[in-house]
């Protein structure tokens, strides 16, 4: 959490302006990166 550059509710923010998906992962732990590039391509 504190290594965060953009929080949680920013992202979600910016998602819901821009009309886009918002997905959380890590590059530095892998959690969540697969399914970000499969939502992606699913897209």
């Amino acid at each position: 959490e504190g290594e965060r550059v953009v929080t949680k509710e920013e992202g979600i923010e910016f998602a819901r302006e821009y009309g886009c998906l918002f997905l959380e992962c890590s590059a530095k732990t892998r959690v969540n990166v697969e399914q970000c590039f499969e939502e992606l391509v699913l897209k």
